[in-house]
């Protein structure tokens, strides 16, 4: 039996060039950031919504979002790593954020090290919303590769909308 060696390495660089590309495209990710009740007596301040974005640039990540809706006055955002999707972590750094807002913006850029690069193409990097009531965080959100060029996706990241939905 005689292999066509030329057309199947071609066939092979091919994929190989296609799967590196579409890895290297993941360089924006986005989160809604929802309410998350701690513990019990957090349950009933879990209000509010906002929208969370991460872009890559090299060496160096932005990170920016809203939120609106809160319970309580914001204190401090934070972007966290944890062991995977939904799984709470480390801080990694705080985003500066206006004190004593219940709706607002959050922006910042950061030098993120090889592993926390990693977490955030794993979808384990996380925006963390705390407030005066919340200071575990009142709106949680993981941040996962954008899901533009795939079937059915959206072209756009979340929107917030004035009343604090979707």
């Amino acid at each position: 039996m005689l292999i066509a060696w030329r057309p199947l390495m071609a066939t092979i660089a091919l994929g190989l060039a296609w799967g590196v590309a579409a890895s290297s495209d993941a360089t924006n990710y986005y989160s809604s950031l929802d309410a998350v009740a701690v513990t019990m007596e957090t349950r009933a301040l879990g209000t509010g919504r906002g929208a969370g974005q991460a872009s890559r640039d090299g060496s160096r990540t932005a990170f920016r979002g809203h939120f609106a809706g809160l319970a309580a006055p914001a204190t401090r955002v934070t972007v966290r790593l944890g062991n995977g999707v939904g799984v709470p972590g480390r801080e990694i750094a705080a985003l500066p954020v206006a004190p004593s807002l219940r709706a607002g913006s959050f922006q910042g850029t950061l030098a993120l090290s090889a592993a926390q690069l990693a977490g955030l193409s794993s979808g384990h990097v996380y925006v963390r919303i705390d407030t005066e009531t919340a200071p575990e965080g009142a709106l949680w959100g993981w941040l996962l590769p954008h899901p533009a060029g795939r079937p059915g996706a959206t072209s756009q990241p979340p929107q917030l909308h004035r009343d604090g939905g979707r």
